[in-house]
């Protein structure tokens, strides 16, 4: 039951016993049921939670603040990201815009004749922004499998019509790139990059002041 459903239930008793004439003496409960200041004060007395905790599967949204570049990246260099909105849980502030994520590349591979590069990113560690630490497991979310960008097949260097059949219509040529394939392009993230980071394990978080 809410708030304001307990506080209409409790003001509709006293309007009722005041309308069929009862003699109700002054008494605290009394008081507790024709001030709602008072209810009031009982509800917000109760404690808030002192932690939260995210589910694996949740999602962080996240500005990359480091460059991240398959031509000078190495696996192993540092990545930082920031937290892009602060993150409330109901009304409770849990992540403000002074959060960082940290992380490291995990995955880069240089483009080759045929193939494209492929850049991995990782997050294991979260600092609040009180300064304190915390552990964490989560990968940024891609459209690739095993959460990399890149490393697709590049198209071929010249030119071949092969030849169609279909029924109804004929035989027909269609061009298509065949032949040795092109040089795979360099993968680049600049700073300002919006990422979503997905735990992949449950994160933990303490109440932040909203100040």
């Amino acid at each position: 039951m809410t708030r304001a459903v307990r506080l209409s239930t409790y003001l509709l008793i006293a309007l009722l016993a005041w309308g069929a004439g009862l003699r109700v003496a002054p008494s605290a409960s009394a008081q507790i049921i024709a001030d709602p200041a008072y209810y009031a004060s009982v509800v917000e007395a109760q404690p808030e939670p002192t932690s939260f905790t995210l589910p694996v599967g949740s999602a962080l949204h996240v500005v990359l603040q480091t460059p991240v570049s398959t031509a000078i990246n190495h696996v192993g260099d540092p990545v930082e990201a920031a937290v892009s909105q602060p993150l409330y849980i109901g009304r409770t502030l849990v992540l403000g815009k002074q959060a960082r994520l940290l992380g490291r590349v995990t995955v880069c591979e240089v483009p080759v004749q045929g193939e494209n590069a492929t850049l991995g990113i990782r997050f294991d560690r979260l600092t609040q922004d009180d300064g304190a630490q915390l552990p964490v497991v989560a990968h940024v979310q891609t459209d690739r499998p095993g959460h990399v960008w890149g490393g697709e097949l590049t198209p071929g260097t010249k030119f071949r019509a092969i030849p169609y059949h279909v029924w109804g219509i004929g035989a027909y040529n269609r061009v298509v790139l065949d032949g040795p394939r092109q040089m795979g392009a360099h993968i680049q993230w600049l700073p300002g990059e919006r990422m979503t980071l997905i735990l992949e394990s449950p994160l933990t978080l303490t109440p932040l002041s909203a100040d």
